[in-house]
């Protein structure tokens, strides 16, 4: 009998360590794939330049074609719909909640913060100061780790830049 039990609590231990497990493995692949479709996405949206401005030597975005080509390649790197205020999973998608995307901003010529570059820009959700050397796009995704076991999700935020030099 003293077995039957010793063996019941070993199970019941290996369970749990493999639930941990679990979920760490996913919060970390999804820490992951979260900045890298981010990185993937700002370089996207950084591409769109206005070329008249650009011949008279100011540096300018196309914010709308560079918040199209984010969009885009969000969707097609985490495999969602962006249905107007979040990325919302497709049914096979490694992300089971909604992707919020918290902020986005093109720092250029245009800029009140940054005249001129070098410059110094307080990206306001986290309260940080990035040192920019040149027009910059800068992204910030939110998403919910997801769990396929008990356990509360954990929040996951990153912050992508991407800048001409």
């Amino acid at each position: 009998m003293q077995v039957y039990v010793y063996m019941f609590f070993a199970s019941f231990l290996f369970a749990i360590v493999m639930v941990l497990q679990v979920n760490i493995d996913g919060d970390l692949k999804a820490m992951d794939r979260i900045q890298k479709a981010n990185e993937f996405a700002v370089h996207d949206a950084a591409i769109p330049i206005n070329f008249t401005d650009f011949t008279r030597g100011d540096f300018r975005f196309e914010p709308i074609q560079g918040q199209q080509n984010y969009i885009n390649s969000i969707n097609y790197s985490l495999n969602t719909t962006w249905n107007g205020t979040a990325f919302v999973p497709n049914e096979n998608s490694f992300f089971q909640e909604p992707i919020k995307l918290l902020y986005i901003e093109y720092v250029d010529a245009s800029h009140p913060s940054c005249p001129s570059f070098p410059c110094s820009f307080e990206v306001p959700i986290t309260e940080t100061v990035e040192h920019l050397a040149g027009p910059s796009v800068l992204a910030i995704l939110e998403a919910e780790s997801p769990r396929f076991f008990v356990g509360e999700p954990s929040p996951i935020r990153k912050l992508s830049i991407y800048e001409y030099k």
